[in-house]
């Protein structure tokens, strides 16, 4: 049922945004999935995981800070060309981000056993 819905959602906003342009374009949705799934990504980083009104507000959330970084990118007057690279970083940054969360406490830890050993 919620593929269902889903689907109907993006053939909606698809039927809306021809309508606004007034114009349709094969390749008009591509990059779509990489800025969901960084939306997702960096939801769940921030938010953790939780119920589904959590992680919608976090996914929300995500597609805000991915379009802000985006904007950023673009106000530095970054070429065009290079804008999937900052997509692509930011999808890395965020799958990284939650593990290397889980690892600083023990990096630290091995860093302060180090220092004490005079290594």
């Amino acid at each position: 049922m919620g593929l269902v819905v889903a689907n109907a959602f993006t053939a909606l906003s698809g039927c809306l945004l021809a309508q606004s342009q007034k114009s349709v374009n094969i390749d008009i949705g591509t990059g779509m999935v990489t800025v969901a799934l960084a939306s997702l990504l960096i939801g769940n980083a921030f938010l953790g995981k939780g119920k589904i009104p959590v992680r919608a507000v976090g996914a929300v959330l995500g597609a805000f800070l991915f379009r802000l970084v985006y904007t950023v990118a673009l106000r530095f007057h970054m070429p065009a060309f290079m804008l999937k690279l900052v997509s692509a970083v930011i999808v890395i940054i965020a799958i990284a981000g939650p593990y290397l969360k889980t690892q600083l406490p023990l990096m630290k830890r091995r860093m302060a056993h180090r220092a004490g050993r005079g290594d």
